[in-house]
């Protein structure tokens, strides 16, 4: 389920979490916090990861146990934050004013105030 948040100045509504939320982190790591600008997460989750990458990147030779090796503590170090990522954004939001909304937000319908006079239909 997903979450949404609505800034109370403008009213502006904006879903902060999906179902799918903590898939996201764990495929693309860092990058999904920083595009999403929870910079300290995004940082973070950078620092833990690089080292890996670094060393892994600059071997001599791969050898498929190596990229096993490599995929299983990338996601190793993803996994915290991926599993407590509704909570991380959650608090983004409430720390900056927002207020959390009861489910879906509602869209209005555009309302026509004058008839369609391109369907035939003309007034009088």
């Amino acid at each position: 389920m997903s979450t949404y948040f609505m800034q109370p100045a403008n009213r502006y509504v904006e879903r902060a979490t999906t179902a799918w939320s903590w898939a996201l982190v764990l495929i693309f790591g860092w990058v999904y916090f920083a595009v999403r600008e929870v910079w300290g997460q995004a940082i973070l989750l950078f620092m833990l990861q690089a080292p890996v990458h670094v060393v892994f990147a600059t071997r001599p030779k791969h050898q498929w146990a190596d990229v096993v090796i490599w995929i299983a503590l990338d996601l190793l170090l993803a996994s915290p934050q991926a599993f407590l990522v509704k909570g991380i954004m959650e608090r983004r939001y409430k720390r900056q004013g927002w207020v959390e909304l009861d489910g879906k937000p509602n869209r209005r319908r555009r309302e026509q105030a004058e008839p369609n006079l391109w369907d035939g239909n003309t007034p009088g």
